[in-house]
């Protein structure tokens, strides 16, 4: 099994110019030679039968859990069929469509006797159905349709018939899925993992974005047991191959920049990227008014992704650190965050762009500014501090407390 980085903290400091121009210089037929190889040893004998044995199990377990699927119409229609046969006319997208679960139910045996003997999309389809939580049914879909399987089993079962595409489809095409969910699993198998990899390198020279991306993502997650730098430049290709160099993805390479994550520190660099995102003309603000952050003018608007936070608080702390620059554009941007709700995972740094925010006003003698950003400051203390654990200083502070700090009327 390949392992994973020893220290979770260690942050490469040394520059790594040929990493983040390019990933990899391998020939592209090579590569793929070198990609099949390990996928014959991993989808060995051995393998083919265990993944026989778990899709003759999850038949039989569809069948005890649903057997009014089982009409004589569809038994007599599955006993004839094979591989897509099996599903023309029967195969839907269920990530990118809603199905009631009727429906599903009612499909299920054709999917599962098309991936019986041979069929890639429909192997693809029955773990997508394991995998997926968004069908419109209470509580966890996937037992209404399967029964009550245990999460280890749904995780199982996703895993090993999405992967059962990928190997009997000499397209690959639905290996990429796979590959990005197998590397993350807590339990691999070194060929396997071995092989996931190497596909998804293969997707990255092919300029695949999400290959570049997952790459990326399970070397900073430890789950891919490469140098940061490498991470770095997989999170740049990712960006660069986008129309748009905004989004996750290039905040995500723009973070790394900015802290010296897997080589030096560049600011510089990394404003290239958190600028456009925060500037209210781009996708990731509702458009309301003109203005640029980098140069300190007027700023307004409200983002509307976590993006959109992210940069405009580096942003922010850059523009403040600047000589010449009024830090009334670090105080505007802040505020902004400030008058904003998200998501648990962003609620205590939106506090801190809070408190930034009212220390820059406060330091300016803009007391009406100070009251505007301090109530809704205040008003956010305890829902944030509730959803987060209470891990952030101002979660000692009382609402009323923070209220009469700033002389707010209740």
């Amino acid at each position: 099994m390949i392992g994973k980085q020893k220290n979770p903290d260690e942050n490469p400091t040394e520059k790594n110019d040929a990493a983040e121009t390019t990933v990899g210089v391998d020939d592209g037929a090579e590569k793929m030679s070198e990609e099949e190889a390990l996928l014959a040893k991993a989808y060995d004998e051995d393998a083919k039968r265990a993944e026989e044995e778990l899709v003759a199990a999850a038949i039989a377990s569809y069948k005890e859990a649903q057997p009014g699927a089982y009409t004589d119409e569809v038994e007599a229609t599955i006993a004839t069929c094979q591989a897509d046969a099996c599903i023309e006319g029967r195969a839907f997208d269920i990530v990118d469509r809603e199905l009631e679960a009727s429906k599903i139910i009612a499909l299920l045996p054709y999917w599962f006797r098309a991936c019986e003997t041979g069929s890639a999309a429909a192997c693809s389809m029955i773990g997508r159905t394991y995998l997926n939580v968004s069908l419109s049914l209470d509580e966890d879909p996937r037992r209404g349709i399967f029964g009550d399987l245990a999460d280890e089993e749904f995780d199982s079962h996703h895993i090993a018939f999405v992967q059962r595409a990928c190997a009997i489809d000499e397209s690959r095409l639905h290996c990429g899925a796979w590959a990005d969910h197998y590397i993350g699993e807590d339990v691999r198998a070194e060929d396997w993992l071995a092989f996931a990899v190497a596909h998804l390198e293969q997707r990255c020279e092919a300029k695949e974005k999400d290959a570049c991306r997952s790459l990326g993502y399970h070397i900073v997650e430890e789950n891919i047991d490469r140098d940061l730098s490498e991470a770095r430049a997989y999170y740049k290709k990712s960006c660069e191959l986008r129309d748009e160099k905004m989004g996750s993805v290039c905040m995500r390479y723009a973070e790394m920049l900015y802290q010296g994550v897997g080589g030096d520190p560049d600011v510089e660099g990394a404003m290239e990227y958190f600028v456009p995102t925060c500037t209210p003309d781009s996708e990731y603000w509702k458009k309301s008014c003109e203005g640029d952050p980098a140069t300190g003018e007027e700023v307004c608007g409200v983002p509307i992704s976590l993006e959109a936070v992210d940069a405009c608080i580096a942003v922010a702390q850059v523009i403040s650190e600047k000589e010449g620059v009024n830090s009334i554009a670090a105080a505007r941007i802040n505020a902004a965050m400030c008058r904003r709700n998200f998501f648990e995972e962003q609620q205590i740094k939106i506090l801190g762009a809070c408190e930034a925010a009212i220390a820059a006003y406060t330091e300016q003698g803009d007391t009406q500014a100070v009251s505007g950003v301090a109530k809704r400051y205040c008003g956010s203390i305890s829902s944030s501090c509730m959803m987060n654990g209470e891990e952030h200083e101002t979660c000692k502070m009382p609402p009323d407390e923070c209220r009469a700090k700033y002389g707010l009327s209740e």
